[in-house]
């Protein structure tokens, strides 16, 4: 386990960046009824709402890069690559 945590943190990143923004699998999935962060996004782009849109994705990175930071505070990335 100690050995294999480098590439449990590496690939939960990769994983984590591609799902918070991803509503076209969503919407084929689970039908157009389901709300994801980026359908959201979508939607309210969509209404020409562009001021509530870039709010929501700001917060949408914020959120992201502080997994992204806590992640990669587990593992020292440099000294184990």
């Amino acid at each position: 386990m100690p050995l294999s945590r480098t590439g449990i943190v590496i690939g939960s990143i990769f994983v984590i960046t591609i799902v918070m923004g991803d509503f076209v699998t969503v919407g084929v999935m689970g039908g157009q009824q389901i709300a994801s962060v980026g359908k959201v996004i979508q939607v309210q782009t969509s209404y020409l709402q562009f001021p509530l849109a870039a709010a929501n994705a700001v917060v949408l990175l914020a959120v992201v890069l502080m997994i992204i930071a806590a992640l990669t505070r587990m593992v020292d990335l440099r000294k184990e690559l």
